[in-house]
């Protein structure tokens, strides 16, 4: 039985894109043979008996007890959306609470801030040359000290994605510095300023949110100055190993340095051999080499994480690569966005989110192949009551 967290139930008004990946997790689950629901989290136990779940149709509601919801041995997909977390902050914070302390498999919830993910790849050798020279609880005063001798660095903060908040600060001498900002409080800035001006920006950043700082590295770019990096998806399958399910080439507007989608960037598929997969790589002096080298490299970065965070199910790594041909990860983000993903890259990546979820059952619950006549008789024995909702007979 898998269960999708969600912040919208299936629905005939939802997001034709959110509707999309719902219709692949139910072919898939259907082909698995196994039972898909979805559960918001402001209607999940959080102290009661039972917890109201809803089938693709959308037109039926389940209420299931605790005591037969144990029985079916469910695996937890959490499919929360940015701004589903926006909304169901508290009710999603206590749902999580709920399925721990059931000691229910749970797979793909946040992942920790970006300090405790760079700390971690860090400390493997290997991978610690191929990631950009990061330093921790950054304050106004550290990063002014920082750009004597780090020249060009980013503040990004511990807790974020899509380049929000985020500031390029340039050092040009003296009491100069160059910013530049994409989503930063609201605004958009591209600015000469002085050391007073500087520091009061930072004090303003690091009294909203927590920061680290990077050295920039300079990408490749296009022939019209748009910066060029690489976003491989990743997605543990059926054998519990990862599997990379989509490689996106991803350029920013001309002369920007932010190449997040909804920053105005253009992405293109290169996971399967296309025309304008062709014509993007060369655009940016790249190969299909260099895409498998990023590939293999993610998948390493993904198996390191994963010692760290066993039940990590779904990665999206930002990779960059220098003139050079050096490669660099630069931001882990464990809710990619499928925006940038193609119909078969959606459908590839929701196959593999059943896969792992029937492989996660099979090695979480001991007992799961002698439980599933009895999965079976629990799900047959739905009955509508009165308000024409779902619920389970006490067996």
């Amino acid at each position: 039985m898998l269960i999708v967290i969600t912040g919208q139930v299936p629905n005939p008004y939802m997001h034709p894109r959110r509707a999309l990946a719902y219709q692949f997790l139910s072919d898939e689950a259907s082909r698995e043979e196994k039972e898909l629901f979805f559960l918001k989290p402001d209607h999940s136990m959080n102290g009661q008996n039972r917890s109201k779940f809803w089938m693709l149709s959308g037109q039926e509601n389940l209420a299931i007890d605790d005591h037969s919801l144990q029985a079916l041995h469910p695996v937890f997909y959490d499919f929360m959306y940015l701004s589903d977390l926006r909304l169901a902050r508290s009710s999603y914070r206590d749902l999580l609470q709920d399925i721990r302390s059931r000691n229910f498999p749970l797979f793909n919830p946040e992942m920790p801030g970006k300090e405790k993910i760079f700390r971690f790849l860090s400390e493997s050798a290997p991978l610690s040359e191929q990631l950009p020279m990061t330093i921790f609880d950054v304050t106004p005063k550290k990063v002014l000290r920082l750009l004597k001798d780090m020249p060009e660095l980013w503040l990004k903060p511990v807790h974020g994605s899509g380049g929000r908040n985020s500031v390029f600060v340039q050092y040009l001498g003296h009491d100069d510095f160059h910013i530049v900002t994409e989503q930063f409080c609201g605004q958009q800035m591209d600015s000469m300023v002085n050391r007073y001006q500087l520091e009061s920006l930072l004090r303003l950043a690091v009294q909203e949110r927590r920061y680290l700082a990077q050295a920039h590295v300079p990408l490749l770019k296009t022939e019209n100055q748009c910066t060029a990096d690489l976003r491989i998806t990743l997605v543990r399958n059926r054998q519990g190993d990862w599997e990379v399910v989509a490689s996106t080439g991803r350029t920013s507007r001309a002369h920007s340095l932010f190449t997040n989608y909804h920053a105005g960037g253009k992405a293109v598929s290169l996971t399967y051999p296309s025309t304008e997969a062709k014509v993007w790589l060369q655009s940016v002096g790249m190969t299909l080499d260099d895409v498998y080298r990023a590939q293999q490299f993610a998948s390493h970065v993904a198996q390191r994480l994963q010692t760290n965070l066993p039940h990590l199910g779904v990665l999206g790594m930002d990779i960059g690569q220098t003139k050079s041909g050096s490669q660099y990860v630069y931001d882990c983000n464990g809710r990619p966005g499928r925006d940038i993903l193609n119909d078969l890259e959606l459908e590839r990546y929701m196959r593999s989110v059943v896969g792992f979820a029937c492989w996660l059952q099979e090695n979480f619950y001991s007992e799961a192949s002698q439980n599933n006549a009895q999965s079976s008789r629990i799900l047959m024995a739905f009955k509508r009551d009165s308000q024409d909702c779902l619920r389970i007979e006490k067996l």
